[in-house]
């Protein structure tokens, strides 16, 4: 992580926000002591879209006997 005083944030934030945008992470120092750090912001998914998708892998999806999951706990076992 790429560390930086705050007077070359002040000075160089447009050149930083681009870094930071193309992935960087960037740890903000006041006279060398972490102060804050600035990170690329994480798109969240609406959880109806979360909802839906898992609704769509449920119907790809065979359903599982108990028989088969009893089968699979001890599958690559060695006794």
């Amino acid at each position: 992580m790429k560390s930086i005083g705050t007077y070359e944030l002040k000075a160089h934030l447009s050149r930083i926000l681009d870094e930071v945008e193309g992935g960087e992470r960037i740890l903000v120092t006041r006279n060398g002591e972490p102060v804050a750090e600035i990170v690329p912001h994480v798109k969240r998914r609406a959880i109806d879209d979360v909802l839906k998708d898992l609704e769509a892998l449920r119907k790809r999806v065979k359903p599982v006997s108990l028989e088969e999951l009893l089968s699979w706990r001890h599958e690559g076992h060695r006794y």
